[in-house]
This record gives C-alpha cells, structure tokens and sequence, in this order.
C-alpha cells in the first residue's frame, strides 16, 4: 500500500470520527428537545398550551360578522354639561350674527386631565376626660392605617398590580406621567404587602367560610418563588376562592386549608394527593376524556374506547342538566355505573391497559356529581380561577421571596372572590384600609 493510500485511509478515518461526534451530539440535542416538547404535548397539558400548527386564513369570505348577525352599540350616556363656542361676527366679513338658527348635539364622553396629588394632613386630636380621667385620641375616619399613601393610592396600586398585571415599575411610570405622583417600585410593592396585611383577618376568614362549602373544586400549577419550583393552589367553590403557595405539592397543604375532616365533594383532576384526603371526591371528566384521547391518536386500538366514554360523559352530564329528583338520579347513576363497569371490564392491552388499571381504582370517584346537585363533572371552575395567575406567572417570571408568595396568594384571593360575588373591589378595600 502507497503512502498517498495510506494517507487517504488516515484522512477519511478522521471525517468518520468528526461525523460520528457530530451525530452524537446532534441525538442528544434531539433528545433535549423532545423533553422539553413533551411538556405541551401530554395528555396533562391544558389545551392553552398545546403546541398547534398554524391555522390559515380563509381563502373565501370576508371577515368580521356574518349575515344577519345583530351587533350592539353602547347606548349614549346624558351629557353632564353642555359646551358650545358661539359667535358674535362673522369670520369673513365681521357682520354682526344674530342667535344660530340650528344647533347639532355630538355627546362625547371623556376623562378628566391628569391631576396633581392631593396632600392631606390629619390631626390625632388628643382629649384629656375630666370625669373618668380617661385619655382619648381622636383619629379621622378617612385617614390609613398605615403608611405615608392614601387609601384611593394604595387601592390604585393594588388593582394596577393584579388586575391590570403591571409590574411594580410600570406602576411608577403610570402614576407619575397621570398624576405626576413620583413613587419608587419599592414604594409600590411595599404598598401591596401592607394592603396584604390589612387584608390577612379577611383572608383566614375566607378559609374558616370555604370549609363550609358543600363542593370544592382545587387545582394547582407550579409558581417560582426566587427561581425555585412552588406550587400555586386553589381551592374555590365559585363564589370564593383561596389562594395559596407553598413549596409542596402534597396532601399536607390540602389539609391545611380544608381541614382534616372536611365534609363536602372535593373535585380535582387525578393527582394523588386529593386521593389520598378525601372519599368522597368527583373526578374530573375533562382531565380523563383529554388523557383517552391523546391515547386514541397514538394507539387506533383505543379510538373505540374513547368514543363510548365520550357518549357516557354526554347521556350523563345532559341528563343530571335537567335536573331530575332524586329518585332518577339514583336510577341515572346505576345505569351509568354498569356502562362503566362493562367499559372497565374488557381486557386490553400496552399503554391502553395501563389506562384501564388506573380508571378502575378512580372508578368510585367518577359520578359522584349525579347524586350530589350543583356538583360539576369537571374542575374547570378551578382552572379558570389559575388563569390569571398564570397569565402574570408569564409577566413577571418569578417571585422574590416567601413574602411576595403569601402577598400575592392573600391580594389574589380577596380580589378574585369580590370579583365572583359581583363587588366593586374599590368599594370594599377602601374601608378596610382606613382608619374609620
């Protein structure tokens, strides 16, 4: 063999090493990725944040509402003082005008100018009774509890940070270019964790009124306090809800908030923890019939089962909708346990068979809702409850400490539960931020 021949072999062994780095190199960052990809495409994920291809526009049809279709127009409010810009001469040959012989009415509403900061001074007036010999300290009604901010400041901050899910800094940008109110971030979110304090007593009090509820519907989703993974839970029965963080995603936080002994439906999806407090729980539909289906498109072998537990789900879930006594709720939940039975029953095979095992052991938690009215299939009420949440989870990323974790769990609460029962959150965090 030559040395050119030899030198060839040499060179094309070291292009078969480099290629085989590359390839190794190039599996494990598919490997990577198809971890970090399976995050938005398991049957746990919430439709939100499934990975969809791109929907087209339509190559037909124009957009906006279809014919026929009703449309509504917010009715015109009466004007609150009238303005008019009248003229004595004419603009062209300074003749005299007489009155106009016509007017046109345009009603337009508008928001006040940017108005400078109110400051205010209150006076503790301090008495002296000669009678009892007792000190008093008179204390104006309007005036904070606590800090150098307003109540009408102090809600603003508030509503900014969690309802219109501003960051701290933006909320200084906000209130000085509106008001030419100069705050620090610090300042505003020193501002909510004292809000949080004057609203703590309402909050544990939210708590002790919860357990009392009949139905309770929780869920949780992770939370990162100081780029660590916590969990945000909630628990709500759709008229008032609690929030809560902690590091733990066990049954320990279930108790701490429900109690040990609580009486009434717990509706959750499949995590062990809400097995594992409580008896008498509704499973949730909408987690099982998503898990069957993503099932379904992987193995044809389960598309028939999906569709039969499908068709449970709709004969139930419309018949419980009419509202039927209790005598043909019981009679609806005998028929629908020996269709789940019968579904139950069949042998099957692969991951279809691992499904199978685990409904079997759930199958005592799947119809509670028939026989307990007002009890939903689902857990959606508690997952719509997270949404915000989850939308400034996207905002600002992370919270700094534990006690940013309990500020925004007792803020969230109480505003989430004035907003359920139809109250004006400035309206009813105003008083209790005041002094009378």
């Amino acid at each position: 063999m030559s040395n050119a021949q030899e030198s060839r072999i040499r060179e094309l062994e070291r292009q078969l090493e480099l290629a085989q780095e590359k390839i190794a190199k190039q599996d494990a960052r598919i490997a990577e990725l198809e971890r970090r990809l399976l995050q938005f495409e398991n049957p746990h994920t919430p439709p939100s944040l499934r990975v969809k291809a791109k929907k087209r526009p339509p190559k037909h049809g124009k957009p906006g509402q279809k014919p026929g279709h009703e449309g509504t127009t917010r009715p015109f409010p009466e004007p609150d003082r009238i303005e008019s810009a009248e003229l004595k001469t004419c603009p062209h040959c300074d003749a005299k005008l007489g009155k106009p012989e016509s007017a046109d009415l345009t009603v337009v509403e508008e928001i006040p100018e940017p108005r400078k900061p109110e400051v205010i001074g209150f006076l503790d007036l301090h008495y002296h009774c000669k009678k009892c010999g007792e000190d008093i300290v008179s204390i104006h009604p309007d005036k904070p509890k606590s800090g150098r901010l307003g109540a009408n400041a102090q809600v603003a901050i508030t509503l900014m940070r969690y309802n219109a899910r501003l960051p701290h800094r933006r909320i200084a940008d906000i209130l000085l270019n509106e008001f030419g109110f100069p705050l620090a971030p610090a300042t505003a979110w020193n501002t909510t964790r004292s809000v949080a304090g004057a609203l703590k007593p309402e909050y544990e009090q939210l708590i002790m009124e919860l357990r009392r509820s009949p139905c309770i519907y929780g869920d949780e989703t992770c939370f990162r306090v100081n780029g660590v993974k916590w969990w945000l839970w909630v628990f709500t029965n759709g008229i008032e809800t609690v929030f809560v963080l902690r590091r733990s995603r066990g049954i320990k936080v279930i108790r701490e908030i429900l109690g040990r002994k609580f009486r009434g439906v717990l509706v959750s999806d499949g995590h062990y923890s809400y097995a594992s407090y409580s008896t008498l729980r509704q499973r949730c539909w909408a987690h099982l019939l998503r898990e069957l289906k993503d099932l379904a498109e992987k193995d044809a072998r389960a598309k028939g089962l999906y569709h039969e537990f499908s068709a449970l789900y709709k004969r139930m879930t419309e018949a419980v909708g009419k509202g039927p006594p209790p005598e043909e709720r019981l009679k609806l939940y005998e028929e629908s346990k020996k269709t789940l039975d019968w579904l139950l029953a069949a042998k099957r095979r692969g991951t279809l068979q691992k499904f199978i095992r685990k409904m079997r052991v759930a199958s005592g938690s799947l119809l509670t809702f028939i026989l307990h009215p007002g009890v939903e299939p689902t857990n959606n009420i508690a997952e719509r409850a997270l949404r915000e949440n989850i939308v400034m989870r996207k905002i600002i990323g992370t919270l700094r400490n534990e006690s940013g974790a309990e500020v925004h769990a007792i803020n969230m609460s109480m505003l989430t539960t004035w907003k359920q029962r139809g109250e004006n959150p400035y309206r009813v965090l105003k008083p209790l931020l005041c002094s009378g």
